[in-house]
């Protein structure tokens, strides 16, 4: 989806589709990627599936939970602020829901668009910029919930970030890597909304977690993962099959 909004994307994905048949490996980061791959005539035994790889201790390492002020719910986004993250679709909703906050970490194009839609219906004390940030983690650890609703998406490593972290994350099912994460949305830890109509409904029963006055650094939420040196020890098993 994300290579067909311009005439160049579309070019691009013209050159992805018509070229990587061609390849000698293909790798993938979901389920549904490698399904999209045999379905653009790329040879099974070409595809290789390896997820986004993940040190644990590494993000939990020094972590100090932020919460921002204010008794309201606390919702925190990480990443790039433009029309793919659908960030749009929150601030819609939160105007039904005067007890829920939004914190946005990150810059983009979208920024400007967003400011005037939430002083257009008159929200904006429910939406905090802290721009760019080198390291989130604190103010990951220190929200109720991490939302991502993303319009399309692969494999988001932020959500992965949280879920170490130990906030749940909200997100669409047009999040599409995530689905392999059957264990994490079975606990309710990975919230998969179908559209912004299921999110209001879950958003309705959301609440703060328990811990919201001096929050603490929760257990890690993530299970089904695999380690950086997993990933390379994957990577080198495909490298030596073609030497």
């Amino acid at each position: 989806s994300s290579l067909s909004r311009t005439f160049f994307l579309r070019f691009l994905r013209f050159l992805y589709k018509t070229t990587i048949p061609f390849a000698d490996a293909v790798i993938v980061t979901s389920n549904y990627m490698k399904k999209e791959a045999i379905k653009n005539k790329i040879d099974k035994k070409k595809i290789f599936l390896i997820r986004n790889p993940i040190n644990i201790n590494k993000i939990r390492k020094g972590v100090t939970p932020i919460r921002t002020t204010g008794q309201n719910i606390k919702l925190v986004y990480v990443g790039r602020i433009v029309y793919q993250k659908g960030l749009d679709r929150i601030i819609y909703l939160l105007k039904k829901f005067p007890n829920i906050d939004l914190i946005i970490i990150g810059i983009g194009e979208e920024k400007g668009k967003l400011i005037k839609i939430a002083h257009d219906i008159k929200i904006e004390n429910q939406i905090k910029y802290l721009g760019y940030l080198k390291s989130p983690y604190n103010y990951i650890a220190g929200a109720d919930f991490f939302v991502l609703p993303s319009r399309w998406e692969g494999l988001p490593n932020s959500v992965l970030e949280s879920l170490a972290l130990g906030t749940p994350v909200i997100t669409f099912k047009d999040v599409i890597g995530l689905k392999d994460f059957k264990y994490n949305i079975s606990k309710n830890e990975l919230i998969m909304c179908k559209n912004e109509k299921d999110m209001q409904s879950k958003f309705k029963i959301i609440k703060k977690r328990k811990d919201y006055k001096k929050p603490t650094l929760r257990k890690n939420l993530l299970r089904n993962f695999i380690s950086e040196q997993d990933y390379y020890n994957e990577i080198e098993k495909i490298i030596q099959k073609f030497l």
